[in-house]
C-alpha cells in the first residue's frame, strides 16, 4: 500500500523531471569520456648537437589524453595506437665547416705514344674534422680535373731484345767447368708483341749471348785414381789387348759425404796392347771383324767381347757415409 504524497501533484512532477535530466547528463559525460582515446604526441626537432659534421637531433614523444595532451599517461596505454615514434635522428651541420678539394698523384699514362690518358683522385675534404665528405659539399666550380691527356707524340715502331735471367750452372762442383743459358726474345714496340727473333737480329749489330761458362759454388773433394790388376790378354800374337778397372776413390772416407772429383787428364789407361803368345795360321790375314785367323785351339777372343770386358771409368760418385 503506497504512502500518501507529501507534495502537491505539481511540485512532484517537476522534481521527477529534474532528477531524470541529471541522470541523462551523467550518462552522456561518461560516454564522452570513453570516446576520448590516447594518442602519441611528438614535439619539434631540436637543433643538431654539432655545428659541423654528423650529429643528432631529439624531440619529445609522449602518450597523451585529449584534448591537447591534457594528461600524459604511460607509453603502454598507447600500444593500441601504433609503434612509438622515434625521438632521435641523424643530422648534418655545416655552420662552421671548411670544405676544400684535395687531389692525389697522377697515375701512369695509358699509352707510350699516340696519346693516352692519366688520372688522379679528386675528393672533397672537410678540414675541421679532417674527413672526406660528399662532393656536393665542395664548390663544383673550383673542382680540379681528374684526368688529362699524355704522351701525345706519334709512335715510332722498333724492335728490341728481351733478355731472360741466367739459368743454373751445369757444373757439379767448383773444380769442374760448367755452362748456363738464358732465354732471348724479340719484342715489337710500342705494341708489346713478341715477334720472330730475326726481327731483332736484323736491327741490332750485336746479339746478346745465350750461353756462358760458369763455376759451381759446391765444394769438391779431390779424389785419387785407383787402378786394378790387368786382365787376361786377348788376341793373337803381339796384337792382343788387355784391360783393367780404373776408379776414383776417396782418400779420406771419414770426412763425410762430399762430391769426389778426379781429373780425367790424369786418369790411368784402362787398356793396353799385349802379346798373347797365340800363333796365327797362315791365311788371308785378319778378317773384317778384326779377329785374326788362328788355329782352333788358339783363337783369340772377339773384339766385341774384349770391349765388353773393359772396366767402367767412374769420374764422379757419392761417398757413402
Amino acid at each position: 500500500m503506497k504512502s500518501p504524497c507529501t507534495l502537491s501533484c505539481h511540485l512532484g512532477t517537476r522534481a521527477l523531471a529534474a532528477l531524470a535530466g541529471l541522470l541523462l547528463f551523467t550518462a552522456g559525460f561518461v560516454s564522452l569520456a570513453r570516446a576520448q582515446d590516447e594518442y602519441w604526441f611528438t614535439g619539434a626537432w631540436s637543433a643538431c648537437d654539432t655545428t659541423c659534421g654528423e650529429g643528432l637531433q631529439t624531440r619529445e614523444v609522449s602518450c597523451c589524453l585529449p584534448p591537447s595532451c591534457a594528461s600524459i599517461v604511460p607509453d603502454a596505454q598507447c600500444a593500441a595506437v601504433g609503434p612509438r615514434p622515434t625521438d632521435t635522428q641523424a643530422c648534418t651541420a655545416t655552420e662552421t665547416c671548411d670544405y676544400t678539394w684535395q687531389t692525389g698523384q697522377w697515375g701512369e699514362c695509358s699509352a707510350e705514344c699516340d696519346g693516352g690518358l692519366m688520372t688522379r683522385t679528386v675528393t672533397c675534404f672537410e678540414t675541421v674534422n679532417a674527413t672526406v665528405v660528399a662532393e656536393e659539399l665542395c664548390d663544383a666550380g673550383t673542382r680540379p680535373v681528374g684526368e688529362q691527356t699524355c704522351n701525345e707524340d706519334a709512335c715510332i715502331s722498333y724492335f728490341s731484345y728481351e733478355i731472360g735471367e741466367w739459368g743454373e750452372c751445369s757444373a757439379l762442383c767448383v773444380d769442374l767447368p760448367g755452362t748456363q743459358t738464358r732465354d732471348l726474345s724479340c719484342i715489337w714496340y710500342p705494341y708489346g708483341e713478341y715477334v720472330d727473333i730475326d726481327c731483332c737480329n736484323n736491327t741490332w749489330d750485336e746479339r746478346p749471348e745465350t750461353t756462358q761458362s760458369c763455376e759451381s759454388e759446391v765444394p769438391c773433394e779431390q779424389g785419387q785414381w785407383e787402378a786394378g790388376e790387368w786382365g787376361e790378354c786377348h788376341g793373337c800374337g803381339s796384337d792382343g789387348i788387355r784391360t783393367r778397372e780404373v776408379t776414383c776413390v776417396d782418400p779420406n772416407p771419414e770426412d763425410g759425404d762430399e762430391l769426389l772429383y778426379c781429373d780425367p787428364q790424369t786418369a790411368p789407361a784402362i787398356q793396353e796392347s799385349c802379346s798373347s803368345g797365340q800363333t796365327c795360321d797362315d791365311g788371308p790375314g785378319p778378317d773384317p771383324s778384326g779377329d785374326c785367323t788362328c788355329s782352333a785351339s788358339h783363337r783369340g777372343a772377339p773384339s766385341s767381347i774384349l770391349w765388353l770386358a773393359a772396366g767402367l771409368l767412374l769420374l764422379f760418385r757419392r761417398r757413402s757415409a
